[in-house]
């Protein structure tokens, strides 16, 4: 079967894409982490000053922040000048039995089903993986649905995992 559809990413999609990219990457333990580190520095400053253990935090979370936000500033400006090369011309998705194809003004690329690791869907965006930090954004609305269901389908077929948040499927 082959499903073929045309889309048109926005720099809006890509950096919301890249915020759940960072956001999700780093996860909850990671929040909760930050979030003792700090009160382990605020509960050290109240008693008597900070040690150097709290030093020691406070420079790793400065580290954590800076790497943070130089990742998304170094990825949103690639992402930019890659939607500025593409000029709101459309990427052509083709999918079907053997693999995800997708044609732009600036070429091709063909992944094997084998290929791709992870899909997120959320009500807005998806992400196709195909490293671990490599990945494809395609806003869902411009998926029909048929195709939405082959992706999905297809992909858990080769063996990679499958996150919707637009059903609650995982």
């Amino acid at each position: 079967m082959k499903h073929t559809f045309n889309v048109t990413v926005s720099q809006h999609d890509a950096d919301v894409t890249l915020r759940r990219f960072l956001f999700r990457g780093a996860g909850w333990g990671l929040l909760f982490a930050v979030l003792f580190c700090i009160a382990y520095v605020i509960h050290d400053g109240l008693n008597g000053g900070i040690g150097a253990l709290g030093i020691v935090i406070i420079t790793v979370l400065f580290l954590l922040v800076t790497t943070y936000v130089a990742a998304f500033a170094i990825r949103r400006k690639q992402t930019a000048e890659l939607l500025k090369r593409l000029d709101g011309s459309p990427i052509s998705y083709q999918l079907d039995d053997s693999e995800l194809s997708a044609t732009s003004a600036l070429g091709s690329s063909i992944l094997k089903w084998e290929m791709i690791q992870k899909l997120w869907i959320d009500p807005d965006l998806t992400m196709v993986f195909y490293t671990w930090n490599g990945y494809t954004t395609i806003p869902t609305s411009q998926i029909p649905a048929e195709a939405l269901d082959f992706l999905v389908g297809q992909v858990e077929g080769a063996g990679g995992s499958v996150v919707d948040n637009k059903t609650a499927r995982t």
